[in-house]
């Protein structure tokens, strides 16, 4: 089952953080990372990137190199649909996943 963001607005932008911590060995950190949109005409991923820095936002906790961070971008005014995304990654150690996510799209009053 894959996880699943709120709702973006059709032509909106978010600032995405995914904790990847529980997924490493102890001691390790992300090698790799690639975060895909399934629809690049209705989604647009972005500013790819392992954590530089220490985040502590909204609950969620991940030491340096333990989290993937990304931008996505909203592309048709008029877009009501769920797009998947693809979060690849090693590790420094050899993990490897893959996490699917579901991005609602549309009005956010409804």
């Amino acid at each position: 089952m894959p996880l699943v963001f709120d709702k973006l607005s059709p032509l909106g932008t978010r600032d995405v953080a995914v904790s990847l911590t529980g997924d490493l060995e102890v001691g390790e950190t992300i090698d790799t990372v690639d975060v895909t949109s399934t629809n690049t005409a209705l989604l647009v991923v972005s500013n790819i990137a392992v954590n530089t820095i220490a985040l502590d936002q909204d609950g969620i906790t991940a030491a340096i190199g333990k989290a993937v961070t990304f931008t996505l971008t909203g592309q048709i005014s008029a877009a009501t649909s769920t797009v998947q995304l693809y979060i690849d990654f090693t590790g420094t150690s050899g993990s490897a996943d893959r996490y699917t996510v579901s991005v609602p799209m549309g009005n956010l009053t409804s």
